[in-house]
């Protein structure tokens, strides 16, 4: 078992790059197209192998990366596999999640990211207090290799070395899109009110970043869409202001600065909105 896991782990450090990226970075893509697909999913193997065997947190934690925008891409592949199922966290024991915690906020500090601090979990702990962990240094992390990209720019890059890196910045920014996309059906309170009152067809739609104007005024766009308050609209059952739904949810106890997503729901032919 040992040996597979090195050799797993081996031929992951490897691909890594290509997987994440999902381009292969040698060759012409006419000519590589059959063994870059190959090792594509020989990589994805290895990757399902570490993830459910458990010894991928230690692949992170031994091998590491010096791009942080491998960690980066592999995080957030990493978070929508998690995302589909929270139950699957169980697997998981309460050390291997705070190893992985601690990663973060290693990482969190070369960056000069603030970030939220280690989560403290024990073997009951809720694998979504974790996942909340993840997408806030998933958000300044982007915000940091976005001011990079811009500072590059301000450089005197050509204007093909900018279209890459704007492309590359919009990547990032879609796949962190998504990831969000992908979190809003893993919370079971998108179904009630916050006194928990079911609130009928809960329709949550992420708000969209302009992406358009997004290259030169990225900071200024997540500034404006990413609020630490948590408001909900009175329900239609009970007719709770915004400052008692909030007391009443569970919600409110997530960290600030998470993410904001407008929802909507009809109930008895009202439709009811807020932001998460």
């Amino acid at each position: 078992m040992s040996r597979e896991k090195e050799r797993d782990e081996d031929m992951l450090r490897l691909q890594v790059p290509f997987f994440n990226n999902g381009l292969s970075q040698t060759g012409a893509p006419n000519t590589c197209f059959i063994n870059s697909l190959l090792i594509a999913l020989r990589s994805l193997y290895c990757f399902v192998r570490l993830l459910l065997t458990g010894h991928l947190f230690d692949f992170y934690h031994v091998h590491g990366y010096e791009d942080d925008r491998e960690l980066l891409y592999s995080l957030i592949a990493l978070l929508r596999a998690m995302l589909q199922d929270t139950s699957r966290y169980q697997m998981f024991t309460s050390e291997r999640r705070l190893k992985f915690v601690r990663i973060l906020q290693r990482k969190s500090d070369q960056l000069g990211l603030h970030g939220h601090g280690p989560v403290e979990m024990d073997e009951q702990g809720d694998p979504s207090e974790l996942i909340v962990y993840m997408v806030n240094w998933l958000q300044e992390s982007l915000q940091q290799v976005c001011a990079e990209h811009e500072q590059r720019d301000s450089g005197g890059q050509q204007a093909s070395q900018r279209s890459r890196t704007r492309e590359e910045a919009s990547r990032v920014a879609n796949q962190l899109r998504n990831l969000l996309n992908e979190f809003v059906p893993a919370m079971s309170d998108f179904t009630r009110c916050p006194a928990g009152h079911v609130s009928g067809q809960v329709q949550p739609t992420l708000i969209q970043l302009p992406l358009q104007k997004y290259y030169s005024n990225i900071t200024e766009c997540l500034a404006d869409y990413f609020s630490p308050e948590i408001v909900y609209k009175s329900c239609t059952t009970c007719r709770l202001d915004s400052v008692e739904a909030r007391k009443a949810s569970r919600l409110s106890q997530l960290p600030e600065h998470v993410f904001v997503i407008a929802f909507t729901y009809n109930r008895n032919n009202h439709n009811v909105s807020g932001y998460l």
